[in-house]
């Protein structure tokens, strides 16, 4: 049996506007300051007729994103459930993935911080084996690292929260649950 030791919203913590600034931000500055210093190393011409490929690549991150998460938590695939989250028909529809039993706490942050870190080695690595293409390769870094701060944020909660050995998704946040036995006193 679990017991919820804490409940997290982070859309009701923060809002959703302020998460999207941040992200915004975060992306921005992250391509910034990344490029600047990839410029001041980068000796070869940088060049331009892969554009119809970045652009491919950069609409599917957040689902490479999202897989990763998965990947992480394939153990738990049995009990991945999928919602529909936009209401309106719409060409392409959004889903949510989440997997609908308690997780370990431990496995639940490495499928928090997977994407962050298994997208930004793949483009550092990317960028020294074709630096022509570092500034494509930069901003889809950059875009993958803003859609990670909602990911950050959960990850820093969930580490500094002492309470809660399991995490449970829910539709509007995630619960930090306790595994409690059952007594014979409390049946």
């Amino acid at each position: 049996m679990f017991l919820c030791s804490k409940s997290i919203n982070i859309h009701s913590r923060y809002g959703l506007q302020r998460i999207v600034l941040i992200s915004a931000l975060v992306s921005f500055l992250t391509f910034i300051v990344t490029y600047e210093i990839f410029n001041y190393i980068q000796t070869q011409p940088l060049k331009d007729d892969k554009f119809i490929l970045f652009l491919f690549v950069l609409c599917l991150i957040y689902p490479i994103h999202k897989l990763l998460h998965l990947i992480v938590l394939i153990y738990y695939r049995k009990s991945f459930k999928m919602n529909k989250t936009t209401k309106a028909k719409r060409a392409l529809p959004l889903y949510n993935i989440r997997v609908d039993q308690p997780v370990n706490k431990i496995v639940f942050c490495l499928a928090l911080i997977c994407p962050l870190i298994a997208i930004t080695t793949l483009s550092l690595v990317l960028i020294n084996i074709i630096p022509q293409y570092g500034h494509y390769i930069l901003f889809i870094m950059s875009i993958n690292i803003g859609i990670s701060i909602i990911d950050l944020l959960y990850f820093k909660i969930i580490l500094f929260t002492k309470r809660g050995t399991y995490i449970e998704e829910r539709k509007n946040g995630i619960e930090l649950l306790t595994k409690r036995s059952l007594d014979a006193e409390h049946l």
